[in-house]
């Protein structure tokens, strides 16, 4: 992503269009706080966090999680159209349907 916001839209993204999938069960996330500035052991220290490293949180992923958790019934059940705004990502595809 380029930007905080385009995680934040990322994010919900995801979230409101798994839920819009039937057979869906649930998501999850990958950390709560990014990972060590120093890296792992192998060098690798990605943003990848709702919060930073210092506590302060990533107001745009923050508010993501607010927005789409307030809908996640209605896509669900198919009474509301999830978030449309794809992300920009490099390497992803959108999630097969095999339910049809």
């Amino acid at each position: 992503m380029n930007s905080q916001k385009e995680r934040g839209d990322a994010f919900q993204y995801y979230t409101e269009n798994a839920f819009a999938h039937r057979g869906l069960i649930g998501t999850g996330w990958f950390r709560w706080i990014d990972q060590n500035i120093n890296g792992r052991t192998d060098g690798e220290n990605y943003n990848c966090g709702f919060i930073d490293v210092t506590d302060r949180p990533y107001p745009y992923m923050v508010d993501a999680a607010i927005e789409a958790a307030k809908s996640l019934y209605e896509i669900h059940s198919g009474t509301k159209t999830p978030f449309h705004q794809a992300p920009n990502a490099v390497g992803h595809s959108p999630i097969p349907n095999l339910w049809e």
